[in-house]
């Protein structure tokens, strides 16, 4: 439903995190999360979107909860015992939030009927070791105590072996792992594929300073879109400086292309080296904007210098962010901004808002005022993303302190582009 009095109605179109309930018409209930503000993950959906997920899987009704960072999935996996977190939150870690729907079996535990392991399918290439961990559960899928050990045996034989609850990877194919103990039995699915069929180098685009060090993963997927286990050591190369088994890259002085290869399948990165500031039209750009509208602050220009941009704000007349808004394109892998800061010491909050490459606004903290005088501000973007555009800098007041006015000016802000 096309609600003409949604809650910020603007965000209707926005990609995001979200998370609902949908019940189908055979009375299934359905907990739904999308992650999202990962672009190496997922970039999330819009709200007509996630309605459209919620009735390809056969819901009748749904109701999309608050998205975003409190988007969070919790449950008991089959064989634990207690629940934890199944998705990635874009804030990068469990929000604090005041309230869930929680839903909780009141099966009460009977005894074990069937042996299940983690992974519960098995996808991988040859040569990885996937450690195994199998639990008894109850006909309620309760785990259970399981007496005895476990016997495992591969079928057919060839594809690998399970050795001090380890399965060794031999050869591609398909078939099944079988568990046998204390009377009960269980089966593993096996999907070993010779090579990938997609692979990425993460983070994407690296970049380190000079003889430092990065750490690069490789992430492998089937046909179908599912994540292959790898070996932890593999045949890397760095076109310069060296790269270690397990993936640690140690920079020389210039950037380097990197490889690594999967069966037949090859992934390949470009590694940056060292950094370099690029002049932004910052001055020319700003302009003042007040949430709400029509705030008492003001922005000028040429404060004392040609670069300077002078923000003033007042918090006391219920002006609750003050912005210099900008709209500057940023150059190729910028991977940060810099700027000189004139503190005033009103000990308000000091923020950038940028737009990523899936037109997304990001907002960063950069630095809380405090003390007087002229200072160096210096904001990376994190890992793996990708800025397109500076929107602002603006200011807001201090959590929990109340605060009336204020002044401070920006100066000389740079772009931080990857490479030399």
């Amino acid at each position: 439903y096309d609600d003409n009095d949604a809650p910020y109605r603007v965000e209707n179109a926005r990609r995001m995190p979200c998370s609902g309930v949908a019940i189908a018409s055979d009375g299934r209930l359905y907990l739904v999360e999308v992650d999202g503000r990962q672009p190496d993950l997922s970039v999330g959906t819009t709200r007509p979107q996630f309605a459209a997920l919620m009735r390809a899987f056969g819901a009748t009704e749904g109701l999309l909860f608050d998205g975003g960072g409190s988007s969070t999935l919790v449950a008991r996996r089959l064989g634990d015992r207690v629940a934890d977190m199944t998705n990635s939150p874009s804030d990068g870690a469990e929000r604090p939030v005041a309230d869930g729907l929680f839903v909780y079996s009141t099966a009460p535990t009977g005894p074990p009927v069937r042996l299940i392991a983690r992974p519960n399918v098995i996808r991988t290439v040859p040569g990885a070791d996937i450690p195994l961990r199998v639990a008894a559960v109850d006909a309620f899928y309760h785990a259970t105590v399981s007496a005895g050990p476990v016997d495992a045996s591969v079928t057919p034989s060839n594809l690998g072996a399970v050795r001090d609850g380890v399965f060794l990877a031999a050869r591609a194919g398909t078939g099944r792992l079988v568990l046998h103990g204390d009377g009960l039995r269980g089966e593993v699915p096996l999907e070993i594929d010779a090579a990938p069929a997609r692979t990425r180098i993460v983070p994407r685009r690296p970049n380190v300073q000079e003889h430092q060090t990065i750490e690069l993963t490789v992430q492998a997927y089937d046909a179908h879109g599912f994540p292959l286990e790898l070996p932890s050591s593999l045949p890397w190369k760095a076109g310069d400086g060296t790269i270690e088994a397990r993936g640690l890259f140690h920079a020389g002085s210039n950037d380097a292309n990197v490889s690594v290869r999967i069966g037949n399948a090859v992934a390949t990165t470009r590694v940056t080296v060292g950094e370099h500031d690029v002049a932004l039209p910052f001055v020319q750009y700003a302009h003042f904007v007040t949430l709400p509208h029509d705030g008492p602050g003001a922005l000028s220009k040429d404060a004392g210098c040609g670069s300077c941009v002078g923000l003033r704000f007042s918090f006391a007349a219920n002006e609750r962010a003050a912005y210099a808004m900008a709209n500057v394109p940023l150059p190729d892998d910028t991977i940060g901004v810099k700027f000189d800061l004139r503190d005033d010491g009103s000990a308000a909050r000091i923020r950038l808002s940028f737009r990523n490459e899936i037109n997304e606004d990001v907002l960063l903290d950069a630095t809380e005022l405090g003390e007087s005088g002229w200072r160096s501000v210096v904001v990376r973007f994190p890992a793996g993303s990708r800025a397109t555009r500076l929107e602002a800098i603006y200011v807001l007041p201090a959590k929990g302190i109340e605060l009336s006015e204020g002044n401070v000016v920006l100066r000389n802000v740079r772009a931080i582009v990857a490479g030399h």
